[in-house]
């Protein structure tokens, strides 16, 4: 398969892998490079097929190398197994700086004397993402909390089972947060309430995994955000007008304080000084 040559090519590439997903390990990392190629190409334009086939684009090495290695994805992409009722829905959350992952398995025979990691698992769903914009400045608690909400939401179709599902995560105050309970929990608060409200139709287990044992979701989190960070500095200026008399406590240029040539500070204007201030500035 040739490089693309042109956004269309770009996007139906992405368009096409797009419906792989699911059965893509680490998907979100491998396919940012080519993501920001095309959304850099029709930043000026609509993003439509006809607009998109008329603009020449050349990757640099780096996207070469992202193309090639999601081909190989492809060719390797893990096999996903049919939803079995009889079998236990194991649900694994990760979430680090930049990133979540959460992965769907199930399990034949469940033996709860074993440890989780040591069952024989089925791979029946596999999703990350990054956090953008203002879900960069969230709690870690929060990030922690989204993936389990994320699944929830989009996945309800396999965690609605007749005998529920497990839910394991390496942060043990998830554990005080969606532990199932009848009654609304005094202190969970905001974000974390409306989160652990979306989980009481759900019949669950949620149980505490080591972070060395929670494996592959700790990994495709961390994978997914692996990118250096955008710093946006921001310096607030403030304009002064010529002439325009110095407000209390400012510094004046001789180095003083308060204007009037002495190194104290003026007591403020009165109400009456105020208005006969106002009243010659719009006489001016």
């Amino acid at each position: 398969m040739p490089y693309p040559s042109t956004a269309g090519e770009l996007q139906q590439f992405i368009c096409a892998i797009n419906w792989m997903r699911e059965s893509l390990v680490d998907y979100a990392r491998r396919v940012s490079p080519l993501q920001r190629k095309l959304d850099t190409a029709l930043a000026s334009t609509r993003r439509t097929k006809r607009a998109a086939a008329g603009i020449s684009i050349t990757l640099n090495d780096d996207e070469r190398a992202a193309f090639d290695k999601v081909k190989d994805k492809l060719a390797s992409a893990a096999t996903l197994a049919f939803p079995d009722d009889t079998a236990t829905t194991c649900l694994f959350t990760d979430a680090s700086d930049v990133g979540w992952a959460v992965i769907v398995t199930q399990v034949k025979n469940y033996d709860i004397k074993v440890p989780v990691q040591d069952q024989q698992h089925q791979l029946i769903e596999c999703q990350s993402g990054t956090f953008a914009g203002s879900q960069l400045n969230w709690t870690v608690i929060e990030k922690e909390a989204f993936p389990i909400t994320h699944a929830c939401d989009k996945l309800d179709y396999l965690l609605l089972r007749p005998q529920g599902f497990r839910i394991f995560c390496d942060h043990r105050n998830m554990i005080h947060v969606f532990a199932p309970d009848e009654h609304v929990k005094k202190h969970i608060k905001g974000k974390l309430l409306r989160s652990a409200m979306k989980l009481m139709n759900y019949t669950y287990v949620i149980e505490h995994i080591a972070g060395p044992q929670n494996v592959w979701a700790d990994m495709i989190s961390r994978w997914a955000g692996n990118h250096d960070p955008v710093a946006t500095a921001i310096k607030r200026v403030r304009a002064e007008t010529p002439g325009e008399p110095k407000q209390h406590g400012e510094t004046t240029e001789g180095g003083n304080v308060g204007g009037n040539g002495a190194d104290h500070l003026d007591a403020p204007p009165s109400r009456g000084r105020q208005l006969r201030l106002a009243d010659v500035r719009r006489h001016q």
